[in-house]
């Protein structure tokens, strides 16, 4: 059994935000093609089998195909997206995050599963981001607290532990402290989670999504060419590559591999000092140089490493948030490895109805032209 059948998980959507004046969840992570932070995180999210929404009175999200729930107690903040979710939810656990964090995924939710799993005594496992805020909005709570959550509300978000003035208890009425004072709560630095400085990135100010922007979208434009093993993207790649270097353009490729690999040749001197233990090593001659991360890289630590190009094409990365091309072959029974209608474009011999833009698997040329006025595009917005 999979640990996604024992949890639940739910998109806290705030509608219109007061301080930045619109809907969060409408925000796109980069460029005009990327997909916003609700969309994101729905596919992030797609995993698990009891996925909801929690929606405010402004915005139901009529275009996306997930369930969705109304607060039972309007006019008390998140608390009462919390509490509708965990009525609705049928897992003992109910991941929980806020829209305006858009890079929360399955990973996450997993990560702090385990933790409380292991803990019969907590109630809830949250996160504190990279700059040592609770976020009380993205962790993992227990569906065991919905009755005291419940009463809380109906009490008017009291703490009964302690006597206070009239006035102390109006400033104290609903907030998402007081309650959690009064469960049993684990904080995990993000910095102690996988990819955790990013997954716990949120968006409360206009400076703050300037920030995802800068972050998410590098100087270089990143297209990720998505589709199963066998469907032809080294192929077209090769033939792809060099049409775009003739129109002057000067391209990076990166390769997802999701085996153990080896650069090194074994015996070699750059192997033995790499087999002694050092964290990158790297070669280089007259016409070329390679370092190489000797410890686990992520996808955004490569990047750092790109420079004096126009493009980077991606084999792989399906799960990244890059805009993406499907190359999709129907002889091989798997079906579409991405939904076609969230990718640029498709390179197929066969029927694709939801492509936005289709091109043949020897229409090098074309695609070539339009990878040309798409560099420009994304220039201009930089």
């Amino acid at each position: 059994m999979s640990v996604y059948d024992q949890m639940s998980a739910v998109i806290l959507c705030g509608g219109r935000s007061r301080r930045m004046g619109f809907d969060k969840a409408k925000l796109r992570i980069g460029g005009v093609e990327s997909p916003a932070f609700l969309n994101n995180l729905v596919h992030s999210l797609s995993v698990f089998d009891d996925l909801w929404l929690s929606i405010g009175s402004d915005e139901s999200y009529p275009d996306l195909p997930v369930r969705k729930v109304s607060d039972r107690y309007p006019g008390v903040g998140p608390m009462g997206g919390l509490e509708a979710a965990l009525t609705v939810c049928r897992h003992p656990f109910v991941f929980v995050t806020p829209v305006d964090m858009p890079f929360a995924d399955a990973g996450l939710a997993r990560e702090l599963y385990e933790m409380i799993a292991a803990d019969d005594r907590l109630d809830a496992v949250l996160v504190t981001d990279g700059c040592d805020r609770r976020q009380h909005l993205l962790g993992i709570y227990r569906k065991s607290i919905l009755p005291r959550l419940t009463s809380f509300l109906e009490e008017g978000g009291h703490d009964h532990s302690e006597k206070h003035s009239d006035k102390s208890i109006k400033n104290k009425r609903y907030r998402i402290r007081t309650f959690l004072d009064q469960i049993h709560v684990k904080y995990v630095p993000a910095r102690l989670l996988s990819d955790g400085l990013r997954k716990t990135r949120s968006c409360n100010t206009r400076e703050e999504y300037n920030h995802i922007l800068a972050a998410e979208m590098p100087s270089v434009p990143v297209l990720s060419f998505t589709g199963w093993s066998g469907s032809g993207k080294t192929t077209f790649l090769e033939q792809l590559v060099p049409r775009l270097r003739d129109r002057g353009l000067r391209i990076a490729f990166l390769k997802h591999d999701a085996h153990h690999f080896e650069v090194d040749k074994e015996g070699k001197d750059s192997d033995r000092i790499t087999r002694a233990g050092a964290s990158m090593t790297g070669l280089f001659s007259a016409e070329k140089g390679v370092w190489m991360e000797n410890r686990p890289i992520d996808l955004q630590g490569m990047l750092h490493f790109v420079h004096d190009v126009d493009l980077l094409l991606l084999e792989g990365g399906s799960d990244t948030s890059f805009p993406k091309i499907l190359v999709y072959r129907e002889a091989l029974g798997k079906g579409m490895r991405y939904e076609p209608s969230r990718c640029l474009a498709v390179i197929s011999d066969d029927p694709v109805p939801n492509a936005r833009r289709q091109f043949g698997f020897r229409d090098y040329d074309q695609v070539a032209e339009y990878l040309v006025k798409y560099i420009s595009d994304y220039k201009k917005n930089l």
